[in-house]
């Protein structure tokens, strides 16, 4: 598929259009794009105007989701793909491994076989490209015989230690201390931070321009409120929402909001109101909490209800240098709602 460049800004170098994710949307919505796949992600939740997302994802002829639990998009799924989870597979750490103070890695072996019909995600992106006429395992190693570690063989070779090393080791391995001065050998050859791209120095005008006139606009509601995201300490994202320690508690998505503006609007500790924009609405329950600026609420994002993404939009009023949905700073009216 060809995609179509989005709109150009002759205005504003670097613009590349919509929000990616909001022009996803419009590629469903156009019949453009009929089927998707998942992996380990949870648009349903995490994508702005969550109403609209949904009204998509219902209209693909294939949503394969492949993940290790249920989740709000599996809802959606023509086709779900379990995968084996992290005690199911032998495993060393990638990507994460870039943000170790030391040069280290550890081989982990599955602790249990997996369960039900679980598969490891190797496999079942293999078999997904055997059925399309494609062999994606290197060398000889084969579907029906390959084992996670056989894959880790094929792809770990190039480390400080080998996988044999690893995998006898009882714990992680140190390669070594701590590496300095890397960034200013390849990444800054002339020994300086770019720190303010003419781009970003144009656009600090655009910027200056719009709070002073939101500033001094006497159209302003006065009864509007700024919302600010947060993250809640016991959960990721979209995940461990439902999950608790022994003895622990779950975090729940409420609205953070100061107890003077609730006392303007009549809002009480605990009660359920209606927070909405010119996107949509949701209904949250309100906890006074003096900590929080006078003129701002916050709510979590990640959560199916309420799903901040329903007040937050990617067809309007994104980042014109990134197509970037405005997360935080949004106008808001925040109301009671009745019992």
């Amino acid at each position: 598929v060809e995609w179509p460049r989005p709109p150009s800004r002759p205005d504003l170098p670097g613009f590349y259009g919509e929000y990616p994710c909001a022009a996803l949307v419009d590629e469903i919505e156009s019949g453009n794009l009929r089927a998707l796949f998942v992996i380990g992600g949870n648009p349903a939740s995490s994508l702005p105007d969550t109403p609209r997302v949904a009204a998509a994802l219902g209209r693909l002829e294939v949503l394969a989701v492949a993940d290790v639990i249920e989740t709000d998009t599996t809802a959606y799924a023509t086709h779900t793909l379990p995968c084996a989870g992290q005690l199911e597979r032998a495993d060393v750490p990638d990507y994460v491994d870039q943000y170790y103070p030391l040069v280290a890695s550890q081989h982990t072996a599955a602790v249990v076989a997996p369960g039900a019909d679980r598969r490891p995600l190797w496999w079942i992106a293999t078999r997904l490209g055997e059925h399309l006429g494609h062999r994606l395992l290197p060398g000889t190693l084969d579907t029906a015989t390959a084992t996670d570690d056989d894959l880790l063989d094929a792809f770990c070779g190039r480390g400080r230690l080998s996988l044999d090393e690893l995998r006898a080791a009882p714990t992680a391995l140190i390669a070594e201390g701590p590496v300095r001065g890397w960034v200013h050998s390849n990444v800054l050859p002339d020994g300086k931070w770019r720190l303010a791209p003419r781009v970003l120095i144009d656009d600090l005008a655009r910027v200056a321009a719009l709070t002073n006139t939101n500033d001094t606009n006497d159209t302003n509601d006065a009864d509007e409120l700024t919302l600010l995201p947060r993250r809640l300490l016991r959960t990721l994202n979209s995940q461990l929402r439902g999950v608790v320690a022994p003895g622990g508690r779950l975090d729940s998505p409420v609205l953070l909001m100061h107890p003077d503006d609730a006392a303007r609007r009549g809002i009480a500790d605990a009660t359920n109101v209606q927070l909405s924009s010119p996107s949509g609405s949701v209904t949250a329950t309100a906890q006074l909490d003096d900590s929080i600026r006078r003129g701002s609420v916050s709510l979590p994002h990640g959560f199916a209800e309420p799903a901040v993404g329903a007040v937050t939009t990617g067809r309007v009023d994104t980042d014109p240098l990134t197509g970037m949905v405005h997360q935080s700073g949004r106008r808001v009216h925040v109301t009671p709602v009745n019992p």
